[in-house]
């Protein structure tokens, strides 16, 4: 039986999850328990990748039974439960890059439920702006 969105956060908020353990708690392994807990889905749905935003990058634009991926404009909204995926670029190099689930928000700013951001930082609500976002990862699946 997968869990609600609510129970999700409930079991998961203050605490560290992982994947491996050589990388430790990091944004994705969140994601990857939520794809399993939350959508019923493996762990490892979505595609393996170098850094969070590349799992957007390389997920198909259109096709997949699972998800619908959806590009950010200034005026897009994601929705509660959906996975969001941001970087930022300086002078060509990665200064940082992330994926969160969003919980709430508008097109200014949102909260979203994060790991690993600040950086160490154990499961939580985090309040965010658009910089960065690229996108995000709409589940088919009822979620809340």
């Amino acid at each position: 039986m997968t869990k609600t969105f609510h129970q999700f956060i409930n079991d998961h908020n203050g605490k560290y999850l992982t994947t491996t353990p050589k990388l430790g708690p990091q944004c994705v392994a969140l994601i990857r328990y939520y794809c399993e807990e939350v959508l019923g889905l493996s762990k490892w749905t979505l595609p393996c990748a170098t850094y969070a935003y590349q799992i957007f990058d390389k997920f198909p634009d259109v096709g997949d039974c699972n998800f619908t991926k959806i590009r950010n404009t200034p005026t897009g909204v994601p929705k509660r439960g959906d996975i969001i995926f941001s970087r930022k670029i300086v002078n060509g190099k990665i200064k940082w890059q992330h994926v969160s689930i969003f919980s709430d928000g508008d097109v200014n700013k949102y909260i979203s439920f994060d790991q690993n951001w600040p950086k160490g930082r154990f499961c939580c609500f985090v309040n965010h702006n658009y910089e960065g976002v690229i996108g995000w990862l709409h589940p088919k699946t009822y979620i809340y």
